[in-house]
């Protein structure tokens, strides 16, 4: 975090993972449609005397950068000044930061004399914007006049008819690819206050286009909400439906453009889980948790938002992490056109059978959870429910389950019409899931060989991150990948062929993949030697003959050949194998 004079100290009383603000910021700076996503560290508060002994301990906190500064290391804006330099072209086109906000906040503030009508809404249908910088004291007649002039021809190019013409269309006055990225990460949270009415900012550089920046305001998201608003659930969509960008989506370049970037996106998506346990291991083992319970009791924990029996720190991050992987698959699925590309992305990513009493599963009494809804009254979502060995093809008809008895695991598969999903990760009464490695593709990891594979094969949750061009940022490398895996001296487009290679060497030596288990035992480089050579019918074919020990019949003399084979075979092939 770089040196400024502007800071929030922010509280956590809405939020008891602590997470879902640094978890919203962190995923911000990842993306690189925003230019800014304030930076942010967990700090706790003490009241000091004048000997700065601690009297006093006021709780965990977060530091954060203001979402609503321009400087080094914050927004970046060219600087407007009252100069007449900076009164008319080209200075006067920026920078600018603006946010929008509910029409309580205008009250008694000069900062836009005009509002914006969002057409096809008949409540509520203005947007509002205040001039954080520069701010309603400072900026010009001219700076103003200019702002809502470009403000104005954004609205009308965007409700007009030809506004998905991809000259003179709405990409004319505002930068695609963050917008994209502002709309990904939003929908991705649900939060009530993300709608395109309050905590958003948009900035305008000189010479730019519009772009979002700066998220903001993620407390009460990610499903941290009562169960009767519809945050509380991970279905539907959410900035889809809002004003602006249910017109941007009304362009079907604009929906698959999006689209690919969420797909390009997953990887990113796919660590949050350990981005969350890292930073609860932070927590805990830094005695900032203990402390803070021990300072406000239960309090801390008890009768919030989305549930009232979560009695842990731990659970309620189990709570955040499950909601947000179920929300994940859930737009995975959705992002699609038409159901059979829906169907098809339905078997390539997970639901989740979410717990939403942790503490009860642990303890081995009856926990409820919960499934993925489809968010459509027409074409509901159905469910097999699979209970221990009991593999029913019934459909459930239910999103949610009472686990009461230790059935070995339980899982499920989200059905819609005729298409089924791959199955979700199992729950296990009285135990919890735990992964055992986090590898990481890249060309100089460890050199993936037989033996790796078989010490692999004999674990249960494996998640492995492709790298893509450069590869990935090196503080997850440090903090979050367990083993690092390449699978030869070349290079690749991209890590998904060598982690395809990393998983099917490892399947298959799993029981059940192959029909004949014991097959996998005789494959190259088991015995640090490759295979000898392979025959198959006819015994003779163009003049080329089986040879005659391995039609003999004599097991001995087939196996001893096999041998002498693969040691000569693996002596000229491959001599740094013996």
């Amino acid at each position: 975090m770089e040196a400024h004079d502007e800071w929030a100290l922010m509280s956590n009383y809405n939020d008891r993972s602590f997470m879902r603000m640094p978890l919203a910021l962190w995923l911000g700076r990842q993306m690189a449609g925003l230019d800014y996503a304030a930076d942010m560290k967990f700090v706790e508060v003490y009241i000091v005397n004048d000997k700065w002994e601690r009297i006093d301990y006021r709780g965990l906190f977060c530091l954060s950068e203001k979402a609503n500064t321009r400087g080094n290391g914050r927004v970046d804006l060219k600087k407007l000044t009252a100069s007449v330099a900076d009164q008319s072209d080209p200075r006067v086109s920026g920078g600018y930061l603006i946010e929008c906000v509910p029409n309580d906040k205008m009250k008694n503030q000069a900062e836009f004399n005009t509002k914006f009508r969002i057409p096809g809404w008949e409540d509520d249908n203005w947007h509002h914007y205040v001039f954080q910088y520069p701010n309603a004291k400072n900026i010009t007649d001219a700076q103003r006049e200019y702002m809502i002039q470009y403000m104005t021809d954004v609205y009308d190019n965007l409700y007009s008819d030809n506004f998905t013409d991809t000259i003179n269309g709405y990409v004319k006055y505002i930068d695609e690819n963050s917008f994209i990225d502002w709309c990904i990460l939003h929908d991705l949270s649900k939060g009530t206050d993300n709608l395109f009415h309050a905590s958003v900012f948009l900035q305008k550089d000189r010479n730019e286009k519009l772009r979002m920046t700066s998220p903001w305001d993620f407390d009460i998201s990610f499903g941290n909400i009562e169960k009767e608003n519809r945050c509380y659930f991970e279905d539907r969509f959410w900035i889809k439906d809002t004003k602006y960008f249910s017109r941007l989506w009304e362009d079907p370049r604009f929906r698959e453009k999006l689209k690919k970037r969420y797909d390009d996106l997953m990887p990113l998506f796919d660590l949050v889980p350990y981005v969350l346990q890292e930073n609860y291991k932070f927590l805990e083992e830094s005695g900032a948790l203990n402390r803070e319970f021990n300072r406000f009791g239960e309090n801390c924990l008890a009768n919030f938002r989305y549930v009232n029996d979560i009695k842990t720190y731990k659970g309620h991050i189990r709570y955040l992490t499950e909601w947000f992987e179920s929300r994940k698959a859930w737009l995975y699925y959705n992002l699609a056109e038409t159901p059979e590309e829906r169907c098809e992305r339905m078997q390539q990513v997970r639901p989740v059978m979410r717990v939403m009493q942790p503490e009860n599963l642990l303890n081995c009494t009856e926990t409820h959870t919960r499934f993925m809804r489809s968010g459509d009254d027409e074409a509901p979502y159905s469910y097999r429910l699979v209970k221990g060995p009991d593999v029913s093809q019934t459909e459930y008809p239910n999103d949610w389950y009472n686990i009461k008895r230790s059935d070995g695991e339980y899982y499920i598969y989200v059905k819609e019409g005729d298409c089924t999903s791959i199955p979700s990760l199992p729950v296990e009464f009285c135990k919890e899931r735990i992964y055992d490695e986090i590898i990481y593709t890249a060309p100089d990891g460890e050199l993936l060989t037989q033996p790796l594979c078989n010490q692999m094969s004999s674990l249960k949750n494996l998640i492995i991150l492709c790298g893509h061009y450069k590869g990935i940022d090196e503080r997850i490398r440090e903090h979050y990948i367990t083993k690092e895996i390449s699978v030869g001296n070349y290079v690749l487009t991209g890590g998904e062929l060598a982690a395809a290679v990393i998983a099917d060497s490892i399947a298959r030596l799993i029981p059940g993949v192959l029909n004949d288990e014991t097959s996998a035992l005789s494959d190259s480089f088991q015995d640090d030697l490759v295979s000898p050579p392979i025959y198959t019918r006819p015994f003779d074919y163009n003049g080329w003959k089986v040879p005659e020990v391995l039609i003999s019949g004599n097991e001995k003399q087939i196996k001893e050949w096999k041998l002498e084979q693969a040691l000569q075979r693996t002596k000229e092939r491959r001599p740094e194998l013996l």
